[in-house]
């Protein structure tokens, strides 16, 4: 996640969320929410989706702040994939984001935790 190529990094954030045998997320992933990229922030933002750490809640919490809806939308994802209380408290308060897309996704999260 420390390479000079962007590409290279995007591509490392996308491979670690299809590792299936990984359940604690990388500290370059989760530093890789605050690059200056915008596709490396997606990217690490699906990938935590996957892995669903709960220690990553915080940082995907402080994305329900940021101006870009779609990251956002991902935060919320991947909050919905831990589930954790406090994850569930954060996706609630995104029921009322300014975009339709985020509350969707909030609406859709939880009515999947819900149901599991």
């Amino acid at each position: 996640m420390s390479d000079a190529d962007i590409a290279v990094r995007r591509a490392a954030a996308e491979a670690l969320g299809d590792l299936d045998e990984l359940h604690v997320a990388p500290a370059g992933l989760v530093g890789a929410l605050s690059s200056t990229d915008p596709e490396l922030r997606y990217r690490a933002a699906k990938s935590l989706a996957s892995i669903a750490d709960p220690a990553t809640t915080s940082s995907l919490v402080a994305l329900l702040s940021n101006a870009d809806a779609e990251l956002r939308k991902d935060a919320v994802e991947a909050l919905g994939e831990i589930g954790t209380p406090a994850a569930v408290q954060a996706i609630t308060k995104a029921l009322n984001d300014r975009d339709p897309e985020v509350r969707k996704a909030a609406a859709e999260k939880l009515g999947e935790i819900k149901d599991s």
